[in-house]
């Protein structure tokens, strides 16, 4: 996702490429021109900042031949982002290092998803060597097939797993607006609001009677910004919710509370008719006194209207930004796809080893959530796994392992 500079309104068209080769050298430059001289003028040596800025001259010179001037637009645009990985590798690389050296700082968690079952041996391996945390999301879904039935097995065996191994436990998220996450029974009370609010409630109450003390966080609710499930309205999704936060905390006063919300660049806004974007769903819990501990952002990437677009460092890094001014821990789930449209497990790989280092070296940002574990398992972003369907292990797994490592020393 790349965006033009500020453009005045005009009867002549403008050039889309050689525009956004434009908009990305200025974000580009902004970011150099606050950075100390020496620092600016250390990580722009590579020759991409000067590259970038003759083939874009050259390309506003070629604009009478279209196509000439797009390929050279283009060439601007690889050579700049080239930059901004380069600026944006060496800030991650130093606030690390400042982090690091503080008395008294605070080990970013890595959390994997478990899914509905326990590991097996040899991917339970894998995890523990990744990741220090386990989500169990207590599906309804799958606790609650039936309604007024509750199977607790598979839930139980994956708390016995993480507290056997050491793990701390992220419970939910315990309403998830999916439709894969809901019990199919659930849509009888389409419509009847007041009564799935009570039943939801029911529900929370019993996973929060028979989990807590063994859980570390709770995620109350996820996916409140794309979630279509039960046809809600944006100030329905807000009041359910806020009845998931009062019923943990009559339960549970000191175990901390999260909600989650996908989509954190707001790409739902361009898709339906919505007054409320996710960081004002944010800000409205934050002012509302209920407690809250913490933020968690989905960024689950890909190219469908459910999933965040793929952005540079610089905008991702400015998007954390934004967040980090709400004043309350960030808890980010990432899903990265490692097959279909462009994607690969290289390209898997490639994103956490430039993305994470950015992320985790926020103070604000205490965890990392890989959202899906097993390929097999995938509902609405499909590839997203770190263990494909042969049951075979991802570049991606060995990179979390070793950036764990790496921020927990």
């Amino acid at each position: 996702m790349l965006s033009t500079a500020t453009l005045v309104e005009r009867a002549k068209p403008y050039h889309l490429p050689l525009e956004l080769a434009r908009g990305t050298l200025n974000r580009l430059r902004n970011v150099l021109a606050e950075l100390p001289p020496a620092a600016a003028e250390a990580t722009a040596v590579s020759g991409h900042l000067t590259e970038s800025q003759n083939c874009f001259i050259a390309g506003v010179a070629r604009q009478n031949s279209p196509a000439v001037s797009a390929e050279l637009a283009d060439k601007s645009i690889v050579a700049a982002l080239k930059a901004i990985d380069g600026v944006m590798a060496a800030m991650a690389e130093q606030a690390r290092k400042v982090r690091q050296q503080q008395p008294q700082r605070v080990l970013p968690l890595f959390a994997g998803r478990l899914g509905d079952a326990v590991p097996d041996a040899s991917l339970g391996t894998a995890f523990l060597a990744a990741f220090n945390a386990a989500t169990v999301p207590f599906s309804w879904g799958c606790v609650e097939a039936d309604e007024g039935r509750q199977n607790w097995a598979s839930t139980d065996a994956q708390i016995r797993w993480a507290h056997a191994h050491n793990l701390r436990v992220c419970g939910g998220p315990l309403l998830e607006l999916r439709r894969g996450a809901l019990p199919d029974w659930i849509y009888l009370w389409e419509g009847d609001f007041d009564n799935l609010l009570m039943v939801a409630g029911d529900y929370i109450r019993a996973v929060v009677t028979r989990y807590r003390g063994k859980v570390h966080f709770w995620n109350a609710a996820g996916r409140l910004g794309t979630g279509e499930a039960l046809g809600l309205e944006e100030e329905q999704k807000l009041r359910l919710a806020v009845r998931a936060v009062e019923v943990i905390r009559s339960l549970d006063p000191q175990t901390p509370i999260i909600v989650s919300l996908d989509q954190p660049w707001g790409e739902m806004m361009a898709q339906r008719e919505t007054e409320i974007s996710p960081l004002q769903f944010a800000d409205a819990f934050v002012r509302s006194d209920l407690g809250i501990s913490g933020i968690g952002l989905g960024i689950n990437l890909g190219v469908t209207c459910q999933a965040t677009l793929p952005r540079d460092l610089l905008e991702f890094s400015l998007q954390m930004d934004i967040w980090s001014s709400l004043g309350l821990p960030l808890l980010v789930s990432i899903a990265v796809p490692s097959g279909g449209d462009f994607f690969t497990p290289r390209w898997q790989q490639d994103w956490l080893e430039k993305y994470l280092p950015v992320l985790l070296a926020r103070s604000s940002v205490q965890a990392v959530i890989w959202n899906q574990l097993l390929d097999a398992d995938a509902d609405d972003f499909p590839h997203t796994g770190l263990v494909d369907e042969r049951r075979q292990l991802k570049p991606a797994f060995s990179t979390l392992a070793h950036l764990r490592q790496q921020f927990s020393t």
